[in-house]
């Protein structure tokens, strides 16, 4: 196996070596120092990534008495998918795989879905239907196959531009991984019509049929938009989130869950039918991990974020954990998608997790069905998003136990080279990076998200706080909607509350975060510390989150819909309790912090700007481009508030806000409207 981890490592750092235009040769020249970092992690955890962990015969009943415990009887569904079929990566560098070895990575990849009876869904970019090789192969192995579902990648190769009579504006590359050159969203609406329109006649000319599933890594609301409408799409994936990393930035939309995409924009989920889409929409390679991986770019954020490996290449105790965490409480629907590029899979560990993923399902722990098939139920059963708990109450630290020291060694690395004019913040981050970011310390964490809004808890061993808050406004338009991005990247945000990652200062040793505290006498205010979480799912839309407090007292918050509610009870409880809402740093689009005004705000991109009794109001210029600011499309600046039902907010220091209960209770209501004020 390690010549395996080799070979991703080499296929990652060749990925960020591409050369396209000179403009995105600028851009990459950052996400070159990041990535390598990234696949490091994966090599750390060896172990837990290679080998089958099947149920012994001996503990299945137990197991499956304690998944039905957890998931309430609700569907927990394993997607396949390998999110890009490329027939030629690249024809010059000899470590790239290209022609025969594409070809045969992706009847290996066909084989083993038969062999594990194991439903899978290939997104197939336009250069492999056009290959004589794999034409042949589709109509004869997968045109009439149930358990295969061909699909859309919605990445358009030099083959493809040139048959639409456009330029292409590539250099050595037959496809490429830059927005601006090879997405829809590089194109003109008119000319994103145009493309598909000769893709789909070419699909549809090998299955005799348009595909029912569209995505690629970063999705286009007007391409998507257009291939429903027309070609009667109902399913789409893309990246899970992820900051600066490679040429898309997805930030905020929920957490490994589907969701019902509004025609405005395809990061936001609808909140009226009158807006929605009628596209379900899935995270790629499993999603995101639940724990680690959304502060693991705070010590060199901005200028990129540090990945956990996702399910796509791993099978082990990684796995087995995984899996057992989709049943946690998981609302309306566990779902997970592991798959990757067929360019990228090793057939020993992709059969080992579809082993282990056979034995789930054959054991009624689980389903496994293709994108769209899950997509057409999902869709059927919620016209609108619907709650979903992604939930972790056990940590994987027996497979990261190792990462805090590589993860401080490839931290110190990145800043000493990158940012050689600040020595002493640099030390300071390395300083306390193992001490804010101990990964030793057990943690869990839970992540509610409705229509409206998304909210992650983490608690570490007995530290508590909201490290995550994001809200949802149909009415907020994709950046490329109508115009053709120019910079060599995509950004897709939400609308930020709160912002662990963004707003956590290594240096300073200080972790952004929404706490609970008791208020001193002299003014202070100390974290309380908490107990073991336990949740509950009354109903298929509420989920509570309740734990004891070490001094005494009971914590319960509640998550609706559209509101989120803090109490605190007991006779032990502090009476002067109240909740701390606190960031150490601005959010910073670029990364030079003195770039210039007319380039659109940088520092304190989104930021509070007022803080009311009863609302919290906050300013957000999302960007269009991290990578090339100066050349990034006009930007949108919004302004929206969150109201206090229960409470009041008030801000005692810089870059606190406290949030004092009424009646025992904080209540912020988190269906909220933007208002476009630039």
């Amino acid at each position: 196996m390690k010549l395996f981890w080799n070979s991703v490592i080499a296929v990652f750092i060749e990925r960020c070596n591409h050369t396209t235009t000179e403009t995105s040769n600028r851009a990459m020249k950052h996400t070159l120092q990041i990535n390598p970092t990234i696949v490091a992690l994966a090599l750390c955890c060896q172990p837990g990534f290679t080998q089958t962990v099947l149920i012994p015969p001996d503990q299945i009943e137990q197991v499956k008495a304690e998944w039905q415990k957890k998931a309430h009887g609700r569907p927990v569904v394993v997607n396949w998918l390998y999110m890009s079929v490329r027939s030629n990566q690249d024809p010059t560098p000899a470590n790239r795989m290209t022609g025969e070895p594409m070809f045969r990575n992706f009847v290996a990849s066909v084989e083993l879905a038969k062999k594990h009876q194991i439903p899978t869904t290939f997104m197939f970019e336009h250069q492999t239907l056009i290959d004589p090789h794999f034409r042949e192969y589709m109509i004869r192995e997968m045109k009439n196959d149930p358990l295969i579902e061909p699909a859309m990648n919605m990445q358009f190769g030099q083959e493809l531009v040139a048959k639409a009579g456009l330029k292409w504006r590539g250099e050595r590359y037959v496809w490429d991984p830059a927005p601006s050159i090879s997405y829809p969203s590089g194109f003109s609406p008119q000319e994103r019509e145009r493309l598909t329109d000769l893709y789909m006649a070419d699909f549809k000319g090998i299955f005799g049929r348009y595909p029912k599933t569209a995505g690629a890594w970063v999705v286009d609301t007007y391409t998507l938009r257009y291939v429903k409408e027309k070609y009667g799409v109902i399913a789409s994936a893309e990246c899970p989130d992820q900051w600066r990393t490679d040429f898309y930035t997805l930030w905020g939309a929920p957490q490994n869950t589907p969701y019902v995409v509004s025609r405005n924009n395809a990061y936001m989920p609808a909140q009226t039918k009158e807006n929605s889409l009628g596209v379900a929409m899935f995270r790629m390679t499993g999603g995101a991990e639940p724990i680690h991986h959304y502060e693991g770019g705070a010590a060199t954020y901005p200028y990129g974020s540090m990945q956990m490996p996702s399910l796509f290449i791993s099978a082990g105790t990684y796995a087995e954990w995984w899996l057992k965490m989709l049943a946690e409480t998981p609302l309306s629907i566990g779902n997970t998608t592991p798959g990757t590029e067929t360019a990228w899979i090793n057939t020993d560990s992709i059969e080992n997790l579809q082993r282990m993923v056979a034995q789930y399902r054959d054991l009624g722990l689980l389903k496994t069905e293709t994108l769209s098939q899950t997509a057409e139920s999902f869709l059927k059963a919620y016209p609108l998003t619907p709650p979903s708990g992604y939930n972790a109450m056990e940590d994987c630290k027996d497979t990261f136990a190792p990462t805090t020291g590589w993860m401080v060694k490839n931290v110190k690395e990145f800043v000493d080279n990158n940012l050689k004019d600040q020595p002493e913040v640099n030390a300071k981050i390395v300083e306390n990076l193992p001490k804010v970011m101990n990964w030793d310390v057990p943690r869990k964490v839970t992540w509610y998200s409705s229509r409206f809004y998304r909210c992650g808890l983490l608690w570490e061993g007995d530290e508590f706080r909201l490290r995550d808050l994001y809200l949802y406004d149909e009415d907020v338009a994709d950046s490329y909607l109508n115009h053709a991005c120019v910079a060599s990247d995509n950004v897709f945000m939400a609308m930020p509350v709160m912002d662990g990652m963004q707003w956590s200062s290594i240096a300073d040793g200080k972790m952004a975060g929404i706490r609970l505290v008791e208020v001193k006498p002299d003014g202070s205010h100390e974290p309380l510390k908490a107990g073991t979480p336990k949740l509950d799912t009354p109903d298929n839309k509420q989920m509570t989150v309740a734990f004891p407090l070490v001094a005494g007292g009971d914590v319960k918050i509640t998550f609706d819909e559209d509101a989120a509610t803090f109490e605190v009870s007991g006779s032990a409880a502090p009476k002067n309790w109240a909740m701390e809402l606190t960031w150490h740093r601005p959010a910073q689009a670029f990364w030079n912090k003195n770039t210039p005004p007319e380039q659109g705000a940088n520092l304190d991109f989104f930021k509070i700007s007022k803080v009311d009794p009863q609302a919290l109001t906050y300013i957000w210029s999302p960007p269009t481009t991290l990578h090339q600011p100066e050349i990034g499309l006009p930007r949108a600046t919004y302004t929206y508030a969150v109201k206090a039902a229960a409470g009041t907010f008030s801000q005692p220091a810089e870059r606190v806000v406290l949030m004092t209960p009424a009646a025992g209770k904080v209540k912020l209501n988190l269906a909220v409207k933007a208002r476009r004020i630039k």
